[in-house]
C-alpha cells in the first residue's frame, strides 16, 4: 500500500485525497436558527458518529473564504450553533442535494419550500424529508484556526 505524507500536497489535493478515503461518506443537512428566527440548512460532508456513550456526533464547519480581513469567516451554521446550543442534523435522501445549494444569511428551507417539522426536545425544527433527525445540543465548540474550521461536538437527545 502507498504512503503519503498530506503535507506533501495542496489543500485542494489533501481535500479530494481524504474525503475519497472515508467511504462510505455520510453527509448531513444541519438545520439551525438564524436570530429573526428563520431557519438556515446546509449540507456538510465532514459529519461522523463519535461515541454512543455518551451520544455524541461531529459536524466540521470550514469557514469561508475570501472574507475581508477583520470579517467573521465563520458560516451561517457554526454562528447559529454559537448562539443558540443547537442543531438538528437531518439525513436525507441523495436525490434532494441539489435544493441546498445557496448563499450565506439566505435560508435555503424558505427559498425552495422545503418543509420542516418541529423537533421534540429544541426549538430548531428538522426537515420533513429527512430519514433520521438527530436533535442535538452543543458539547464542545473547538475553533482550528489552521483548518479554519470550527468542529461542533454535539450531544444527541433525540432521534
Amino acid at each position: 500500500m502507498p504512503s503519503i505524507d498530506p503535507d506533501s500536497l495542496s489543500p485542494a489535493d489533501r481535500y479530494r485525497l481524504l474525503i475519497s478515503a472515508i467511504v462510505p461518506r455520510p453527509i448531513a443537512w444541519v438545520t439551525s436558527l438564524f436570530p429573526d428566527g428563520s431557519v438556515n440548512a446546509a449540507p456538510f460532508s465532514y459529519f461522523n458518529g463519535v461515541s454512543s456513550t455518551p451520544p455524541l456526533v461531529s459536524v466540521a464547519v470550514g469557514h469561508r473564504g475570501r472574507i475581508p480581513e477583520g470579517v467573521d469567516r465563520r458560516k451561517d451554521t457554526a454562528i447559529n450553533v454559537a448562539r443558540t446550543g443547537e442543531l438538528v442534523i437531518n439525513l436525507v435522501p441523495a436525490e434532494a442535494g441539489a435544493a441546498m445549494v445557496g448563499s450565506s444569511a439566505v435560508s435555503e428551507v424558505a427559498r425552495n419550500g422545503l418543509a420542516t417539522v418541529p423537533s421534540e426536545t429544541l426549538a430548531t425544527p428538522g426537515l420533513a424529508l429527512a430519514r433520521v433527525r438527530l436533535e442535538c445540543r452543543v458539547h464542545t465548540l473547538l475553533e482550528l484556526p489552521e483548518a479554519r474550521t470550527t468542529l461542533v461536538l454535539a450531544r444527541v437527545l433525540r432521534l
